[in-house]
């Protein structure tokens, strides 16, 4: 199957449930055989059917999640929820990490045979979110926690954050779970780049077909990234043509619109330029101090 880049982290042996009409899957588990992060930028991930009849599910967990039958590894301890700006923790910004809304965090664990921590997702998707043991932080008071940043969270809203452990040999420990009503979510400050920014009419690579530049690119994942804004700029780059703004994923600078911008800065002279540079970036449609933007994603 091929889906978003989000799920490029997803490993082997992972457990990810399906729903797929066509063979009538609803909520099927598989596990997950190898992921391939292809050029489009999405991801093409190889699932296998098991036998859930080799594995227990915790009484605890009414998810429908297996675990091995006898976990070797301890289940990770003081998990907790943070919202930023933390005095805590100052090294967790939004600036830093695009899209969070705040941090889960548990114990560092000293075991040997420990290879990563597997996060099941908030939202209810198939997703199970791999974090390596290097992904750690450490407080103000020298505590070193393991981090993951927590995205597209909504206001007044209960969530079930669960987290395992991993051994290098596959077994893993039962989930820690954790509970976490929000008020009010924090807005990120920054969202991350867009992403699959191309131009859709090419004919090779530097060709487009007929009078007009069309492009298209990958919806934000943020649910607040509602808007985009599009900068058309000389070939030079530094003289701006238009700036326009947009709510879907694909955008044509046509041919009118050409004609407009070569009037507007050559005297109201009859032309098109031949030769433009483009640029995107993801925005909450708002404006002022309340403006939440992406850094400029360049056409190639």
């Amino acid at each position: 199957m091929t889906t978003h880049y989000k799920y490029s982290n997803l490993f082997p042996n992972a457990n990810v449930r399906v729903t797929y009409d066509r063979f009538s899957y609803l909520n099927k588990i598989f596990r997950v055989k190898s992921t391939s992060l292809q050029a489009n930028g999405l991801v093409n991930i190889t699932l296998e059917d098991f036998d859930p009849s080799i594995y227990i599910s915790d009484d605890s967990d009414k998810e429908g999640e297996f675990s091995v039958a006898a976990p070797t590894l301890s289940m990770p301890k003081g998990l907790e929820f943070i919202s930023l700006p933390s005095a805590r923790f100052p090294g967790l910004t939004t600036q830093n990490f695009p899209d969070v809304n705040g941090f889960l965090l548990w114990d560092v664990s000293n075991s040997s045979s420990l290879l990563r921590y597997q996060v099941v997702d908030w939202q209810g998707t198939i997703t199970e979110i791999g974090v390596p043991t290097s992904e750690v932080i450490t407080d103000t008071n020298g505590l070193t926690k393991q981090f993951i940043g927590i995205t597209n969270l909504e206001d007044s809203t209960d969530y079930l954050f669960k987290v395992r452990a991993i051994s290098y040999k596959g077994s893993t420990s039962i989930y820690a779970q954790l509970r976490y009503t929000t008020t009010v979510v924090a807005s990120p400050v920054y969202f991350s780049t867009v992403t699959s920014f191309k131009a859709t009419n090419l004919e090779a690579p530097t060709s487009y077909i007929g009078n007009q530049l069309s492009v298209s690119w990958d919806t934000h994942i943020h649910p607040l990234a509602t808007d985009y804004e599009i900068e058309i700029y000389e070939e030079n780059g530094v003289t701006l043509l238009r700036l326009d703004s947009t709510t879907s994923n694909t955008y044509n600078y046509n041919i009118t619109k050409n004609i407009a911008d070569y009037a507007a800065l050559n005297a109201s002279a009859v032309g098109a330029y031949r030769a433009i540079r483009v640029r995107i970036r993801a925005t909450n449609g708002l404006s002022g101090a309340s403006l939440v933007v992406s850094n400029w994603t360049n056409l190639i």
